[in-house]
């Protein structure tokens, strides 16, 4: 199942919202069962996909050393202490491996501790049980008049999108056997 929301930052709680009672009444119709409804739970995977803050030039001392995402440099694997970003060493692995199947790459990034930060629809959504994990693209300036994003990101969306479809479900099962 595909979720695309039109109007996640404004509208998240509306009826057709990321934190609405869609996705868990659309699963719910789904699985005919309420143990049917457990299992695709436990076996689904969701990638909460938006924008991740670039370094930007003038804001370097934001940024932890580490964790200085650059326009097109790839996937940015979104981490937080605070859980305003849902990934964990389990999605972490994920989007690796899938990244790495289509031969891109993956960059880190980590809010620093001093520092507040957005969330996305990850945490509304893994409050159903289902493993998340938030990416995105390096995008500078994020809600200005003049957001700004690489070019060649795009293509590093897309392919972990088709790797996601095409070896997810492979690599969960390598993963389940281990």
């Amino acid at each position: 199942m595909i979720a695309l929301f039109n109007h996640e930052e404004v509208g998240s709680v509306s009826t057709t919202g990321a934190e609405s009672s869609l996705i868990p009444t659309v699963m719910s119709r789904l699985s005919p069962t309420s143990e049917s409804l457990a299992r695709t739970i436990a076996r689904s995977f969701l990638i909460s996909s938006d924008m991740g803050h670039g370094i930007h030039p003038n804001y370097t001392s934001k940024y932890q050393q580490n964790h200085r995402p650059e326009l097109n440099g790839g996937i940015v694997l979104k981490t937080n202490a605070k859980q305003k970003y849902t990934t964990d060493a389990v999605g972490s692995f994920f989007i690796k491996q899938l990244v790495a199947k289509r031969n891109g790459s993956v960059q880190e990034f980590e809010v620093r501790n001093d520092m507040t930060c957005g969330s996305t629809v990850g945490p509304l959504l893994s409050k159903l049980g289902v493993r998340t994990v938030d990416v995105g693209l390096a995008q500078l300036s994020m809600h200005s008049i003049r957001e700004t994003g690489g070019s060649h990101d795009a293509r590093a969306g897309m392919d972990l999108f088709l790797s996601f479809f095409q070896g997810f479900a492979e690599l969960d099962r390598e993963l389940s056997l281990q």
